[in-house]
């Protein structure tokens, strides 16, 4: 039987330009000051249950020499607890970003945007071949926000896993736009993939905005918020659910907000971070992670140069393929190196 793929939240929709901020401009630790929102997801595998998750959700305080401090919450194979930890990273001037927090413990590699609003990272270059780690953060909102912050489209990509006791119960992945406006209510336009089965959802919801700058999103279906932290200028947003209630709730959103400038493929020009995250199941169950950089030409045609860690196997995704630029800002990819199916 043919596995069915299930491809998370951050296939391709996290994509940070890896442009400087200003010509002539040279990026080190002292560059990454402040405070950021951020959201973790990491899968071990386990000898007794298949797979061990964890999710994480709070603030990340960088300090210009180095040190980085974190507070939240982490969802610990379904025990949800306080967390508050210090680490160290390094910025290089290529905009390179590492951060390692061992108290949870956390080792990734990744990239800053050329604005510094926000950074993505993972493990994949680590070498430990039996964990995935995936960490989003964006540039935390300077205080008091209104609903009247997030107005218009956004698109929407999440990956949900439903764990009890460090079994997994139910995949889903969802792709599609959600649409604020600007006075609490949002509107959902998805297509769901849950274990296979692909299903439309179009339906409404509310946020609220916290006092600390999030955003907290009640979507239908979902007994608990969805909490979101975007960038100043609000382009984008990153979030999870980490609360008591929802402990067997294991969950990645980004959300970018929509440009129907009619550019067409031209848009689409310069080097990005990309990060892939797939699970396939029936038959080689396992999840799979690829990261790296994505150069397109402004043509339509993009480059990849990936690391990759395939259920446990190292390998590269080095190749050529073609993406379409549409009207209404959506992006169709051909395919990525090594991945099955297009985007």
């Amino acid at each position: 039987m043919q596995a069915k793929i299930l491809r998370t939240a951050l296939l391709v929709g996290l994509l940070l330009s890896l442009s400087p901020p200003m010509e002539g401009a040279a990026l080190s630790n002292a560059s990454l000051q402040g405070t950021y929102f951020f959201v973790l997801q990491e899968i071990d595998p386990s000898v007794f249950f298949g797979f061990y998750f964890t999710t994480a959700q709070g603030t990340l305080t960088f300090d210009q020499n180095g040190n980085v401090a974190v507070k939240g919450q982490i969802n610990r194979g379904g025990t949800v607890e306080s967390l508050s930890a210090t680490g160290t990273y390094n910025l290089a001037s290529s905009g390179a970003v590492h951060v390692s927090l061992p108290d949870i413990p956390l080792s990734v590699d990744g990239d800053v945007s050329f604005d510094l609003n926000s950074l993505i990272a993972s493990n994949v270059a680590s070498g430990v071949l039996y964990s995935q780690e995936i960490l989003l953060a964006t540039k935390q909102l300077p205080l008091p926000i209104s609903t009247a912050f997030l107005n218009g489209k956004y698109f929407l990509a999440e990956r949900t896993v439903t764990a009890s006791g460090g079994i997994p119960s139910q995949f889903e992945n969802a792709t599609g736009t959600i649409s604020f406006d600007g006075q609490g209510n949002c509107a959902v336009a998805l297509s769901s993939n849950r274990n296979g089965s692909l299903t439309p959802v179009n339906a409404t919801g509310t946020y609220l905005m916290a006092s600390d700058g999030g955003v907290l999103l009640n979507l239908p279906g979902r007994s608990t918020p969805v909490k979101l932290g975007f960038t100043p200028d609000g382009n984008m947003g990153v979030g999870a659910t980490v609360q008591s209630q929802s402990s067997a709730t294991h969950d990645l959103f980004a959300v970018t907000r929509a440009n129907n400038s009619g550019l067409g493929n031209a848009a689409l020009n310069g080097s990005y971070q990309v990060l892939v995250s797939t699970f396939s199941f029936s038959g080689s169950e396992g999840f799979s992670i690829a990261g790296g950089q994505a150069d397109y030409t402004g043509d339509g045609k993009v480059s990849y140069q990936l690391l990759q860690n395939s259920m446990g196997v190292a390998g590269t995704g080095n190749g050529s393929s073609t993406v379409s630029v549409n009207a209404d800002g959506t992006l169709q990819f051909s395919g990525v190196p090594n991945t099955p199916g297009s985007f």
